[in-house]
């Protein structure tokens, strides 16, 4: 799918397997200027900025130690230097890049789940959640760690 075709995120509804909870299902915009790493057992991800001072760091030295590997290699060594610096999340998970992605509802794993893709809220603004998840208005608030994201 190229950038000048209308749906080129692949957005799309997605449906919970196990409790049947509708979310918005798409890939991760390279515009954005944050990757996003998700908890190994809950739905919250870290938004890690492109721009961030460790971050520059931990991509230079990615590069530099895939020697020519080219994109791919230094991607996957650049995760993992991240998720080797990042807090754990309060659930105790920790974040990873290619954590299996969570349904919002019920944290169940989502059968769809693969890197690269992101989940959020459904656009409606009528959908029941459980007491864990915590608005709909506020999902940035509740469902991305924006602060003490990294290891002291």
């Amino acid at each position: 799918m190229t950038t000048d075709e209308p749906n080129w995120l692949d957005s799309k509804v997605i449906e919970c397997q196990k409790c049947g909870q509708k979310l918005h299902w798409l890939w991760h915009s390279p515009m954005y200027d944050e990757t996003f790493f998700y908890c190994t057992q809950c739905p919250k991800r870290v938004e890690i900025h492109h721009y961030d001072a460790l971050v520059l760091k931990l991509r230079k030295l990615a590069i530099e130690k895939a020697e020519g590997g080219g994109e791919n290699k230094w991607s996957h060594k650049f995760h993992s230097l991240v998720e080797q610096k990042l807090a754990n999340c309060e659930c105790g998970g920790s974040f990873k890049y290619d954590a299996p992605r969570r349904c919002l509802r019920c944290f169940s794993v989502l059968a769809q789940s693969e890197p690269g893709r992101d989940v959020w809220p459904p656009e409606s603004t009528n959908e029941k959640f459980s007491l864990g998840y915590q608005s709909l208005s506020l999902p940035t608030e509740s469902l991305i760690r924006t602060e003490n994201i990294w290891l002291p």
